[in-house]
């Protein structure tokens, strides 16, 4: 230790250089290292669900629960003593554990998401909707902005969040977007059956009447010098009115009979799972994530730069808060890390000046 303390002092532009040369490292690592107010916690849970409607709990227990269970099974990353499966009327759920020396669950899960398309596709019956695989349980949100006007109902702002989601996913270091609060309309075709009747019809002939309608099909194709051209069938609706005038059969003198003859039809909101609000305005929630191991106060500042760039193209009463901001929290408190830090460093020195000779 001595020896080394007097080369040293006997070459100090190379010491000078040396240390140098350490800060500056030091202060790189510091600027660019990742950043994040939450830790990132390795899950090694998920859940794998089919829906079997109509189906009993024996029925699922033997089409639906055994044939996933075969195809899980098979991989070495699950932990077979804890995986436990599920069966219910209409539902099969299979809790997925994985081995504890599995580093990457992420790959695991992408892997278990394409076998089990798979077997869907081969091995489980038509009317299985599923499996699906559900391991997003340690993600958490960088950032949530709330998206609201005063005169914006849900229609209207789920053409603009779609807009903002557009832009956030071209934004380096954005992970997952999702969003919350949109309300999902519905057409609502109203009548009694007391009054259907007397038009001769009933719910199943405007239902076929409605689905054979709403349909797109293959009508062929034609012939030119470039090749062939297909052709469909424009069936979908566009609008309450073409919904009215859907024939759905004939009266007794031959007249045609129209929906629009004895029902209602109009737009509405399907009644909500849950409600947002930001100042007692409807609001839709758009959340952030980051990707793994980037630095969320960079993110932050590119995601800032993105919605700025926006503005002009939205409406001026569009208003974008921030209900959580962890950038902006993160940047605060490595301010404040940094400031603290400086003084002890000072108070080092200054002790160290003070009690040890000048030399």
């Amino acid at each position: 230790m001595e020896r080394a303390i007097r080369t040293c002092l006997r070459y100090p532009t190379l010491t000078a250089i040396i240390t140098l040369m350490i800060v500056a490292v030091g202060l790189r690592a510091l600027l660019n290292m990742p950043r994040t107010e939450d830790p990132s916690i390795t899950i090694r849970t998920g859940l794998v669900l089919a829906a079997y409607p109509g189906a009993t709990s024996e029925q699922v227990e033997k089409q639906v629960t055994k044939t996933l269970e075969a195809s899980i099974f098979k991989f070495q990353e699950v932990r077979k003593a804890k995986t436990f499966s599920t069966s219910r009327p209409g539902l099969a759920i299979v809790n997925v554990e994985l081995e504890k020396n599995v580093k990457q669950p992420d790959v695991f899960w992408a892997k278990l998401r394409h076998d089990l398309n798979q077997v869907k596709a081969t091995s489980l019956p038509r009317e299985v909707m599923g499996p699906i695989v559900n391991s997003d349980f340690g993600d958490t949100v960088a950032m949530l902005v709330a998206v609201s006007g005063d005169r914006y109902g849900y229609r209207e702002l789920r053409d603009y969040v779609d807009q903002i989601q557009d832009t956030l996913r071209g934004v380096r270091g954005v992970g997952k977007i999702a969003t919350y609060g949109a309300q999902n309309e519905q057409i609502w075709v109203t009548s009694s059956l007391e009054r259907m009747s007397q038009y001769f019809t009933d719910p199943l002939k405007v239902a076929g009447a409605l689905s054979q309608r709403n349909t797109v099909l293959g009508a062929g194709s034609v012939r030119t010098d470039v090749g062939k051209v297909p052709l469909h069938t424009t069936g979908a609706f566009n609008s309450e009115d073409e919904i009215r005038r859907v024939m759905v059969g004939q009266s007794q003198t031959g007249q045609p009979i129209y929906i629009g003859d004895f029902a209602e039809v109009e737009r509405r909101y399907q009644d909500p799972e849950f409600m947002v609000r930001f100042d007692g305005k409807p609001t839709v929630v758009i959340a952030v994530e980051m990707q793994k191991g980037d630095n969320i106060v960079q993110m932050g500042d590119r995601v800032s730069e993105a919605l700025e760039r926006l503005r002009p193209l939205l409406p001026p009463d569009l208003k974008m808060d921030y209900i959580a901001n962890q950038p902006q929290v993160v940047e605060e408190r490595m301010s404040g890390m940094g400031h603290e830090f400086l003084i002890a460093i000072t108070c080092v020195v200054i002790v160290t000046v003070l009690l040890l000779p000048m030399r």
